[in-house]
Formats: C-alpha cells, structure tokens, sequence
C-alpha cells in the first residue's frame, strides 16, 4: 500500500478494517483467477466457433469474416498465457452483445454443449443494469449500450416498473449531455 494510505490508516484505526475488507471482496485467490481465466478462454474460443459457424450456415455474399473471427483466436490465447482476465471479460462482452438482441438462446446453448459452461447473456445485462441503477449514474459507454441494448430490443423493457423507467430515460440524457460537453 502507498505511504498515503498507511498515513489515513494511522489516523482512522477502524479504515485499516474496511480497506483489508474491500481488497479480500475484490481479489481473487490464485486458483479463482486460473479457473475464471480458463472459463473465459473456453467461452471466448468456443464464440468464435460459433460465429464461425453462423457465417456457413447463414453467408453473406461478398463477405466472409471466417478469417477474421479466427484471426482473433491466438488473441485469446495470449491473453489467456498472460493472465489477463479484465481483457478476456471484455471480449466475452464485446463477443456476446449481438446476441442480448435476440435472447441469445441458441448461442447459449452451443456454448453449453462445447463448453459445459453456463452463459446468460441476458441476466449479466439485467444484473449490470441494476448495478448501473444502485449507481445512479452511467459512467462508461459500455454502460450506455448496456441500457440501450435492454431499451431497443429485449421484452424486458417492457416489463420494467414505471420508477426504474424514468430512472433510466433520466441517465440516459445526463450521459449524453456530459457527452456532448467532453467529447473524447
């Protein structure tokens, strides 16, 4: 820990409790990561399957990302090789976010099935736009199309009380104002 925080410590004696507590919810043991990592790895290699496949059984004419999509496979893996599990959580998110348009149920049960993994893309999305709610506010892009991606195409939209409707409509208008000020 820096020498800053030793100091606050020094000075709140009950801090020292809270920090070591929010480093143990947050960190995970060696072993957590290495499984969480090859989870990822698995999930993520098995989605590019998978969007390998959907290209052959549904083609585009003209184009063909077959090439592409396994071109991002070695990626994966030396993300995997360097033990970088926020980058890995990203593809997953970045891989899956088409599929939180239409329910995903199939992709969810080809991964199932090449895995034996579980993935719900539809409950991560529910669950980050609670934390978003708890939040109050939306501080990311990713958090802006999680919201914009439950608005414009899931049934859940629908279902959402009258309170977290307006709560949402009103992050979603203070984002895009700070936007328009600071453009990055």
């Amino acid at each position: 820990l820096p020498n800053v925080l030793y100091f606050l410590i020094s000075l709140w004696p009950s801090a020292k409790f809270w920090l070591l507590y929010i480093i143990n919810q947050s960190v995970l043991t060696i072993e957590e990561k290495q499984i969480e990592l090859i989870r990822l790895r698995d999930i993520n290699q098995a989605t590019l399957d998978y969007y390998i496949l959907l290209h052959k059984k549904y083609p585009t004419p003209g184009y063909d990302p077959t090439e592409h999509f396994k071109s991002l496979k070695p990626l994966v893996d030396q993300h995997f090789e360097k033990g970088r599990l926020t980058i890995l959580r990203q593809l997953l998110r970045d891989f899956t976010e088409i599929f939180q348009e239409g329910g995903g149920f199939e992709y969810m049960k080809y991964i199932k099935e090449k895995t034996g993994y579980e993935v719900d893309v539809l409950r991560s999305l529910q669950q980050r736009i609670e934390k978003i709610l708890a939040k109050g506010k939306i501080t990311t892009d990713n958090q802006y199309r999680d919201i914009m991606s439950l608005w414009n195409n899931l049934p859940e939209a629908d279902q959402l009380d009258e309170a977290k409707t307006e709560m949402l409509n009103q992050l979603l208008v203070q984002y895009e104002v700070r936007k328009e000020k600071n453009p990055e």
